[in-house]
């Protein structure tokens, strides 16, 4: 075996051979970690563009006319990234992408809404960025949009024998803040430290002067 010189010329070649191919895959192993370290990088742009896409899908509810397709949306998801300030610092980058996409998309369904319907679709984007980001809880939206509706009556241990859906509002928004309230001077005391109180008092007031 050891004379059969051809035998053996193959056998260095194959080896060889198996050494490169070792050394491409390390490499190939690593180019794949590094994509993949950039991938999970620029999630919050994906995260960002996954929220409004389906914000987008929902609000067709309001009027079955505001139709958006996938395809129309990855338009405009690739379109922000390639005309969105660069940034020689990934974490600068990314952040130019997120607020370019949220911008350029906004004003691109808002000009397909009626006017009635634009300030409902920015407060729910407004809404859903700031509960994804952790800065709004769930529960103080629902206070904001429902006011009393959205407190649990029999959560409240002592309530005014006579309470209106202003004191209800008041006493669902000092409940996560402050001590429940339990008496309307104290409610209206508490409701006027935080910034719903002019919507609500007004419409309230307009309630009565209708009746």
């Amino acid at each position: 075996m050891l004379d059969d010189t051809e035998l053996i010329d193959v056998l260095a070649v194959t080896k060889q051979t198996a050494g490169e191919v070792n050394e491409r895959l390390t490499g190939a192993s690593e180019t794949n970690k590094k994509i993949n370290e950039a991938c999970e990088e620029y999630r919050p742009v994906a995260h960002r563009a996954t929220l409004i896409y389906f914000l987008i899908a929902e609000f067709s509810v309001v009027n079955c006319m505001y139709q958006t397709s996938l395809n129309q949306f990855n338009q405009l998801y690739e379109t922000a990234i390639d005309n969105s300030e660069k940034a020689t610092l990934p974490s600068k980058r990314i952040n130019n992408i997120i607020e370019y996409m949220t911008y350029e998309i906004y004003l691109y369904i808002q000009r397909g809404l009626f006017e009635r319907h634009k300030i409902i679709f920015a407060l729910m984007l407004t809404s859903k960025v700031l509960s994804s980001a952790g800065k709004v809880k769930g529960e103080e939206i629902d206070i904001f949009l429902k006011g009393g509706g959205a407190l649990d009556i029999n959560s409240v241990r002592k309530k005014p024998k006579v309470c209106s859906a202003t004191c209800f509002a008041c006493i669902a928004l000092s409940k996560d803040r402050a001590a429940a309230c339990s008496d309307i001077s104290t409610a209206a005391d508490c409701f006027i430290m935080h910034v719903y109180v002019p919507c609500i008092v007004s419409a309230d007031a307009h309630s009565a002067y209708t009746d």
